[in-house]
Formats: structure tokens, sequence, C-alpha cells
């Protein structure tokens, strides 16, 4: 899809809403659509609960944070890096700074957390764990801090807590077609935000790719594929 011109099965496309900007409905496919299924389906998320946000400062994590936000629910985003704090109260979320998970841990003990959204792992999914309340949710779609985790079943059991798991590589077709369609809606609505840090002509793909690697960019980089 890095070019100027695609060929694909009719049944692939989803319509943008009329008035939405290109360039905010452009993160949908990927960003939005898991954004709605952790959210709103695994997370299920209401007023209620008080959510915390692992990465929050990065495209995903915004549009979960703004997401949760606009579905009455107290929420709490966790950053390592100080130069996306602001990013974090942008979605309409309480920042956290903690650059490791016994930094996390301190942080949201006493927080009361009823549903935690994970992208990290490793040694931070086991904070989460500890921090959750009794009947507490933990959804998990990423593991950038490492895939091995050691879990306390003690706690998961005794505590009635809920631990899901999201892969978009698993889900059938027609299902992402339906999330990407919600979240366009909520992004035309502005009940959810994807930040765009930057837009780069297809010709600056390797430019692009070393801002992600380089954790330069706040949100999402695109690239303008027309010509």
């Amino acid at each position: 899809t890095w070019a100027e011109h695609a060929v694909v099965p009719r049944q692939a496309l989803v319509p943008v809403p009329a008035g939405l900007d290109l360039r905010l409905a452009a993160p949908a496919g990927v960003v939005g659509s898991t954004a709605v299924r952790v959210t709103c389906d695994l997370g299920e998320v209401g007023p209620a609960d008080r959510a915390l946000v692992l990465g929050a400062g990065g495209g995903t994590g915004v549009a979960i944070s703004s997401l949760a936000r606009s579905r009455g629910a107290l929420v709490w985003g966790q950053v390592g890096d100080p130069a996306k704090v602001e990013a974090v109260r942008q979605s309409g979320a309480e920042p956290i700074l903690a650059g490791s998970a016994a930094q996390l841990h301190e942080q949201i003990a006493e927080l009361g957390i009823t549903v935690a959204f994970d992208p990290l792992g490793g040694a931070y999914t086991a904070a989460l764990v500890a921090a959750l309340v009794p009947r507490g949710r933990l959804i998990s779609y990423g593991v950038s801090a490492g895939e091995q985790v050691t879990l306390s079943m003690r706690t998961i059991y005794r505590n009635n807590l809920t631990v899901r798991g999201f892969g978009g590589v698993a889900e059938p077709a027609e299902r992402l077609s339906a999330s990407i369609r919600l979240a366009l809606q909520h992004l035309a609505a502005g009940s959810m935000r994807i930040p765009v840090d930057r837009v780069l002509p297809l010709a600056a793909a390797d430019r692009a790719l070393a801002a992600l690697a380089n954790r330069e960019v706040a949100g999402k980089a695109l690239l303008d594929t027309r010509a």
C-alpha cells in the first residue's frame, strides 16, 4: 500500500464519512480499529470505570484514552518520556510519568484501577495485575517491553480478574471492517483522537521509519501517497 495507486477487492474498502479530513481518517485502519475493539468490546469501558492506559503518548494510547474518556471513564495514561506528558493531557487522561515497572507499581497502587490497557508486557503486566481492583479487567494488545511475563495466579483468581488479549491479525475481515467503520464514526464525531505528528511524501518513507524507530513521533507519522 506504499504506492500512489493500489488495486484491492471492492469489499476491502471502507468509506470515509463526508467532511472527515483524510489525514485524520488514515490511522483508523489499524490504530482506530484497535482502540475501538479493546476499549468498547473487550474492555467494556463505562462511566463507572477507572482506566489506566500504558504507552499513552503514542497514537494507539491517545486513541484509547480519548475514547475511554468520552465513554465517561476516569483515565490515567502512563508514559516514560516527559516530552509526551502533554499529549496524554490533551487526550483527556491524567499523566503518569513512569519509566519502569517499579515506578509504575508505586504510582498506581492506590488508584483503584478497574480496567488496564497493556501494549508493553514484561514486568509492566505484573504491576497491572497487582493494582487492579477485584473483578478488574486487563486487556493486552502488545509486548514491546517483553513477551515473557510472570504473574501471580493467586491474585488473578482470588480477585476474579479477567485477562483478555487482542491481535488484529486474528480478526475476521468482516469484524475488522466493522471496527474501522466505528473508528471513523468516532473520529468524525470527535469522541476519539488519533494525533498526527507529521505528514511526509512517499519518497521520504525511510525518514518516517527512522523517526518511529528513534521514538521522535508523538502520535502517528503519515505518508502522503498522492503524486
